[in-house]
């Protein structure tokens, strides 16, 4: 008998209380398997953020879940990191939308699991990038809290970010990144007094 090189992923979809039928056929061998879930993840993520569907965004989640299962750090690293940050953006964009603070710290774990291999001398764009992002997920959860650690743990992601994006002339980057730490420094100034 013949096996398949193709397996059925997301037969656990919809997920329990949810209407969006999803299954992927995609190959059997993790690395293909990994690229079908992480495209199936950004696409879910894409129409979660284009349509406000935050459906979608849970459905991006899992699938970008189900990519860390078929990827690991010690094979391929960056990968890996590549796929960890776009899970903290999945879960800090559908944690932004629901109360309380579960998904952003989830988001938050996701973006430093992803520096461990996204280190400035490697990848100094994408880890100023991560940077920026656990800024703002850092700041959001500053929102929702009444002290201001939180705050000054994103003032100091954002300020690592501006090391990499400014001498890089990378002004897209830099003017958001900047515009991320005016929001958080008038909220800590705010609660400082």
């Amino acid at each position: 008998m013949a096996t398949s090189a193709y397996t059925m992923v997301g037969d656990d979809f919809p997920p329990q209380g949810r209407t969006l039928p999803l299954r992927v056929l995609a190959p059997a061998d993790p690395a293909p398997r990994w690229s079908y879930a992480f495209d199936a993840a950004r696409a879910f993520y894409d129409l979660g953020e284009r349509a406000g569907l935050n459906e979608a965004l849970q459905a991006a989640i899992q699938f970008y879940q189900l990519a860390l299962t078929n990827v690991t750090r010690e094979l391929v690293p960056l990968a890996w990191a590549g796929t960890q940050n776009a899970l903290g953006t999945a879960l800090g964009a559908l944690g932004e939308r629901e109360g309380g603070t579960a998904r952003l710290e989830e988001a938050v774990e996701a973006y430093r699991d992803a520096l461990q291999e996204r280190t400035r001398e490697r990848v100094p764009l994408d880890w100023a990038m991560t940077q920026n992002n656990l800024g703002t997920a850092l700041s959001t959860l500053g929102q929702r809290e009444s002290g201001t650690a939180r705050l000054e743990e994103a003032v100091a992601a954002y300020d690592a970010a501006l090391t990499v994006f400014v001498p890089a002339q990378a002004d897209y980057y830099t003017d958001g990144c900047r515009a991320n730490q005016a929001k958080a420094l008038a909220l800590l100034a705010e609660r400082t007094g």
